[in-house]
């Protein structure tokens, strides 16, 4: 193991204790994660369970429409209002989509953790962003980060955060209480 994997190692250690986001799965809000070092001391994570309990809770027929998309489309689309009014659309991401993110992370090769969940927060925003307030944006990925890569931080940190309640609205519809219904 080289140097810099082993620095990658110590802060991941650091960042990623037993029992974080890293290992349950969960993706961190506004790319920054919540396990991250704040004033020396680590944050503290729910248990799984409580995690879990926060996901489950969506109304069958939503979760319905959400799987029916799915299924029959491909995809799952919302609009979503911002405040003061701008809407945007954002869609599930395919299995491409995902590669390509991976490919980014890894091109990127960033060193730390809070640095890598930026780009990764960052990157799934550009991949299920649809559009912007009225305007289609672009189907290429380098355009959009270059249309993205334009946008104020706190825009973008906003965007990120409803791309994560999407997640978890999509995510917890393929529960398996929900899949049942």
């Amino acid at each position: 193991m080289g140097a810099k994997d082993k620095e990658v190692e110590k802060e991941v250690e650091k960042v990623a204790p037993d029992g974080d986001e890293l290992s349950t799965g969960k993706r961190p809000q506004s790319g920054r994660a919540e396990g991250d070092v704040q004033s020396g001391k680590d944050v503290q994570l729910p248990p799984v369970e409580e995690q879990l309990k926060k996901l489950v809770e969506i109304d069958p027929a939503e979760a319905n429409m959400i799987l029916d998309a799915i299924f029959t489309r491909g995809i799952y689309e919302e609009e979503i209002e911002l405040l003061r009014g701008p809407k945007c659309v954002l869609a599930t991401r395919s299995t491409k989509q995902a590669k390509e993110i991976l490919s980014r992370l890894e091109q990127d090769n960033p060193t730390r953790m809070p640095r890598y969940n930026q780009l990764y927060g960052s990157y799934c925003l550009v991949a299920s962003l649809r559009s912007f307030d009225g305007k289609a944006l672009p189907e290429s990925f380098d355009e959009k980060i270059k249309i993205t890569d334009l946008w104020a931080g706190p825009l973008v940190d906003m965007l990120i955060d409803e791309l994560v309640k999407f997640d978890d609205k999509v995510a917890a519809a393929y529960t398996a209480e929900q899949v049942k219904n």
